[in-house]
């Protein structure tokens, strides 16, 4: 057995929106594509806001403003950002829960 067997399967593991605006909103969501049920959903920061009800184990939505540019990155331009969302699953065929860490990714643009 590999170790992809034992592994949650996801519609993705990581939203990359590329360059994106200071101050849009950014939103999307993260789907179990295996007999796994999403037990809980939690964002490393609170900039990023999940929705996740016990109706839908199977998906969750995400909301992310993007920042503005730090005032150290401005000669810069841009910076880029990678938020963590920390979810809590259980397969029935596997013994144990898992946790898993899907991302948001964005490069924060004037």
């Amino acid at each position: 057995m590999n170790e992809n067997e034992n592994k949650t399967k996801w519609n993705k593991e990581v939203w990359d929106f590329g360059e994106v605006k200071q101050g849009s909103t950014l939103t999307g969501s993260f789907e179990l594509l295996d007999d796994s049920i999403i037990e809980k959903v939690r964002p490393a920061c609170g900039c990023t806001n999940v929705s996740h009800s016990s109706d839908n184990n199977k998906a969750f939505s995400f909301t992310y403003k993007a920042e503005k540019i730090p005032v150290h990155l401005m000669a810069q331009g841009y910076f880029e950002i990678s938020k963590r969302i920390e979810v809590t699953v259980n397969n029935p065929a596997m013994k144990y829960k898992q946790f898993t860490n899907l991302y948001i990714k964005a490069k924060i643009v004037r």
